[in-house]
């Protein structure tokens, strides 16, 4: 009777090795299953160069410290015009918070003329064009994935050129003068980005420059001044180097 006893317990304990030993090799049989995919996250940072096309306009204020037109009829109305230029900068990512500089030229060529009413048939005039312009701006921006709104501010400084004519019209004093002027002024900007690929980047921007006044001396005694901003709106595409 032991020993019928003693067989039974032996074979119970080998049926559960070998049960525990099928179940080991099972999980071993089994395929490994990996932890899903992590979409990858948007990189902004980097070095990016672009062009840009858009509209531009500029209204300058003329200063007339001399008296010598009475200071009438010397702010005309906004000129329109085009503006295309370049872009680039560098971004810093932290989380979803982009900082960076963004420098900018841009060509315009805008003109704006204002006639001095001095009486009918009057040939005085002032007028000033805005050749091109520039700046640089500290940029703070909020990437939400693949699109960033921003502001940015810094220095901007622009290529003038400004001619002050006037016959003699009416016993005043002729002159006919030019100045070309290198004028800073302070740029700020709004927009959005998106990311079209991991290198590829479009913008919609809108900035606004507000210039120094110039002073140049037309004649002895009569000295002239004139202070411009400048609104833009623009679109522009730009490279970034390095993907994601």
């Amino acid at each position: 009777m032991k020993k019928i006893l003693f067989a039974a317990m032996i074979a119970s304990l080998g049926s559960a090795s070998f049960g525990s030993a099928s179940a080991f090799a099972a999980d071993l049989m089994r395929p490994a299953y990996k932890a899903a995919a992590i979409s990858p996250v948007y990189n902004w940072s980097g070095f990016y160069v672009g062009g840009q096309v858009g509209g531009a306009s500029l209204s300058p204020m003329f200063k007339d410290p001399s008296d010598a037109f009475d200071n009438q009829g010397l702010n005309p109305d906004r000129s329109f015009g085009v503006t295309g230029g370049v872009y680039g900068g560098y971004n810093w990512q932290i989380r979803n918070f982009v900082v960076g500089l963004d420098a900018q030229w841009s060509w315009y060529g805008s003109s704006t003329v204002s006639s001095q009413p001095f009486g009918p048939g009057s040939s005085s005039l002032l007028s000033t064009t805005l050749n091109d312009a520039g700046s640089l701006k500290a940029r703070f921006g909020l990437a939400l994935d693949d699109t960033m709104v921003y502001v940015a501010a810094g220095p901007a400084w622009g290529n003038f050129s400004t001619h002050a004519f006037n016959a003699g019209d009416f016993e005043t004093t002729p002159f006919d003068a030019t100045s070309r002027k290198t004028v800073m002024g302070l740029a700020v900007a709004g927009g959005v980005e998106h990311m079209i690929s991991p290198n590829w980047i479009v913008r919609g921007q809108v900035q606004y420059t507000e210039f120094a006044t110039q002073n140049f001396e037309a004649a002895p005694f009569t000295s002239f001044g004139q202070q411009s901003n400048l609104l833009e709106a623009t679109a522009g595409v730009s490279y970034k180097f390095g993907g994601n």
